[in-house]
C-alpha cells in the first residue's frame, strides 16, 4: 500500500493536479467551497477535450439546512466532467464581459467560461479526507478522462493548432451548408436502412463527403427518426389503433 501511494503522489505532481490543489489547501476558511482541477489532452490535431475534476466540500450542519461559520468539513465530495472540443485558450478568461449571456455565448461556441466550467458534472463518490479525494481524483482522472502524465495537456498552456482549428471551422462550415440544401436526400438515404450508422457510406456517396464526416452531419438532427425501423414501428401503432 505504501508504494503504492508514494506512486500516486508522485504521478500527481506530475500531471500538476497540486497547481489547482495545494499542499496548504485550507479547509477552516468557511468561504472555501472547494478546489476544482481542469487538465486537457490533444484528440487529433485541430481537437482537445478538457476534464474537470472538483472536490466539493460538504460542512457539518448544527441543525437541518443551517450552517455555522465555523463549520467543519465533514466530506469531500467528487465530481467529473468532460468538456469536450475547447476551442479558445486553454484557460478560463479574466474578463468575463460583465455579463452572463456573453459567457453562456462563449460556452455555445467552444470556449472556455464560468458559465462552461462552473457545474459540477457527475458525482462520483465522497472521501472522509482531502488526500483521499486528491488520490480517487487521479485515479478517475485516468480511467473516465483518460489523462495521465504521459498525455496531459495543462491548464494555461498557449495553444499552436490555431491554423488547423481555423481550417476545421471552415470544413464544418462547408457541411453545415451541405445539410441545409440537401437534408431531404440524406433523409432519403437513411429511411432505407434500419439503423442510421448502416446508411453513412451512401449518405457520404450521396453528398461527396467522406465517411467520417457523415458523424457531423448526423450531430444537426436525430436520423433515428427516419430510420425504416421507427418508420415502421410508428406505422404499426397507427394500424393496431384504427
Amino acid at each position: 500500500m505504501g508504494r503504492n501511494t508514494s506512486l500516486v503522489r508522485r504521478a500527481l505532481k506530475a500531471i500538476g493536479l497540486i497547481l489547482r490543489i495545494p499542499e496548504d489547501e485550507d479547509t477552516e476558511n468557511y468561504l472555501l467551497q472547494g478546489y476544482n482541477l481542469l487538465l486537457f489532452k490533444r484528440i487529433d490535431t485541430a481537437r482537445i477535450d478538457g476534464v474537470m475534476m472538483m472536490i466539493a466540500f460538504q460542512r457539518e450542519q448544527c441543525s437541518e439546512g443551517v450552517h455555522t461559520m465555523n463549520a467543519k468539513v465533514e466530506a469531500y465530495n467528487l465530481f467529473y466532467r468532460r468538456i469536450e472540443d475547447v476551442r479558445g485558450p486553454l484557460e478560463i478568461p479574466v474578463d468575463q464581459g460583465k455579463s452572463p449571456m456573453i459567457e453562456l455565448e462563449n460556452s455555445f461556441s467552444g470556449n472556455l467560461s464560468y458559465y462552461s466550467v462552473n457545474t459540477r458534472g457527475e458525482f462520483i463518490r465522497s472521501y472522509s479526507s482531502m488526500e483521499e479525494a486528491k488520490m480517487g481524483a487521479m485515479y478517475w482522472l485516468k480511467v473516465w478522462g483518460g489523462i495521465d502524465s504521459e498525455n496531459v495537456i495543462p491548464y494555461g498552456t498557449i495553444r499552436s493548432d490555431e491554423e488547423e482549428v481555423h481550417k476545421r471551422d471552415v470544413r464544418e462550415a462547408e457541411l453545415y451548408m451541405t445539410f441545409i440544401t440537401r437534408y431531404a436526400d440524406v433523409i432519403e438515404v437513411i429511411k432505407k436502412y434500419d439503423y442510421p450508422g448502416n446508411a453513412a457510406d451512401e449518405v457520404a456517396a450521396v453528398l461527396g463527403i467522406t465517411r467520417d464526416e457523415v458523424g457531423f452531419i448526423y450531430d444537426m438532427f436525430d436520423p433515428v427518426l427516419f430510420s425504416a425501423s421507427r418508420i415502421q414501428t410508428i406505422k404499426t401503432m397507427l394500424e393496431d389503433t384504427l
